[in-house]
């Protein structure tokens, strides 16, 4: 236990999330170093967590960065060998780090870890190597990261988050450029973590969030495309989008006009990301 107090930092990046910060905390030993990236500067945030918990640091970002930005700020102020990263909608058994842990210490030239996720919709992986039903792990090329473990000597190799994605394709940009690095991806098959999905925002604020979701799911897409694979495959991915969604928000704005603002926000995100413009739209005015 005394090598994961002084190699490990777990970290969140919240926004206005106070009341699923605290479930996920008791689930961590409280012995383990907790870092939270409160994207704001709610300085009730940092008073009550670092108050109540020993082992929990809060840093306020002042404004909202983003989950990119978010995860370079935790880079940059975490000094263990390892991190984790957690979604707060994220359900985990007991000993569940402990494992990540052991299998880090065992394993060479990984840059991340990601468990088997258990989510409504079957999440696609992209892997290196054909299954194998007995294997405790599998090597990927892309891994969902709503809990995942850093090797932090990789991350300084690989460098920090695309600060120009606010969110949706970090993650995948990420990861490929840990292969370029020719750093390992690994799935642990047999460690199970329950994703319980768009649960770390209240209900009450979800509408309000998913038109800032949809803008930068396209923005992201388009970028994310063009900067690895060239503007013509960019076009011809992102196009049915287009095509798609200019058709949805003519339809839904004679009789919903919520799934209008939807589309509308979708087509927004991409033109901007198809003329060059900056991943600019943000959403400030919540609690």
């Amino acid at each position: 236990m005394k090598n994961i107090q002084k190699n490990l930092t777990v970290f969140m990046i919240a926004y206005h999330s106070n009341y699923r910060i605290e479930n996920v905390i008791k689930k961590i030993n409280p012995k383990i170093k907790i870092l939270i990236i409160e994207n704001s500067n709610l300085i009730e945030t940092k008073s009550y967590f670092e108050k109540k918990f020993k082992n929990v640091k809060v840093i306020l970002s002042k404004v909202n960065l983003g989950m990119t930005g978010g995860v370079n700020l935790a880079f940059k102020n975490i000094k263990t060998k390892y991190s984790i990263y957690l979604d707060m909608d994220i359900n985990f058994s007991k000993g569940t780090i402990e494992r990540f842990f052991n299998f880090a210490e065992k394993t060479k030239n990984f840059a991340f870890l990601v468990p088997n996720l258990q989510h409504s919709k079957k999440p696609k992986y992209f892997y290196f190597e054909p299954k194998k039903e007995d294997s405790y792990s599998i090597r990927l090329k892309i891994a969902h990261f709503h809990f995942v473990f850093y090797n932090m000597k990789a991350t300084k190799d690989i460098g920090l988050y695309d600060k120009n994605i606010f969110f949706y394709y970090d993650e995948t940009d990420y990861c490929l450029r840990a292969i370029k690095k020719n750093y390992n991806i690994f799935l642990l098959k047999k460690v199970k973590v329950k994703h319980l999905e768009n649960q770390s925002y209240k209900k009450n604020i979800r509408p309000a969030i998913e038109p800032l979701r949809q803008w930068h799911l396209m923005w992201g897409k388009f970028y994310f495309n063009k900067k690895h694979y060239g503007s013509f495959n960019a076009y011809k991915y992102c196009l049915p989008n287009l095509c798609g969604s200019f058709f949805k928000m003519i339809v839904y704005s004679f009789f919903d006009g919520y799934k209008c603002k939807l589309h509308v926000n979708r087509l927004s995100g991409l033109l901007n990301s198809m003329f060059g413009k900056k991943s600019w739209k943000r959403f400030e005015n919540y609690s």
